[in-house]
C-alpha cells in the first residue's frame, strides 16, 4: 500500500501558478511582478499600457473601450471596498 502522508503535495494553487506565468509574454510579465525586484511594478503597469494603447491603434475605439471593459470591475471592486470600511 502506498502511504499518502509521506508524498509531497503540490497544490492546486501552486500548479495554477505555474500554468499562468507559462503563458508567452503576459505569463512572463505576471512572473517578473510577482518574483521581480521593487522596479518591477512600474514596468508591469507600462507595459499595460503600452498594450492598451496598442490596442487602440490596431483596431482603434474597440480596443480602447476593451481595455475600458477590462478595468471597469476592478474600479467597481475598489469602490464597493472603500464603501464597507
Amino acid at each position: 500500500m502506498h502511504d499518502r502522508k509521506n508524498t509531497p503535495s503540490i497544490g492546486v494553487k501552486h500548479i495554477l501558478i505555474s500554468i499562468v506565468f507559462n503563458i508567452p509574454i503576459i505569463g512572463w510579465m505576471l512572473r517578473d511582478l510577482h518574483l521581480g525586484r521593487d522596479s518591477a511594478m512600474g514596468f508591469f503597469g507600462a507595459n499595460i499600457l503600452m498594450l492598451w494603447l496598442l490596442a487602440g491603434f490596431l483596431w482603434g475605439i474597440t480596443g480602447a473601450l476593451a481595455g475600458a471593459y477590462v478595468i471597469l470591475p476592478l474600479y467597481a471592486l475598489v469602490l464597493l471596498t472603500i464603501m464597507r470600511s
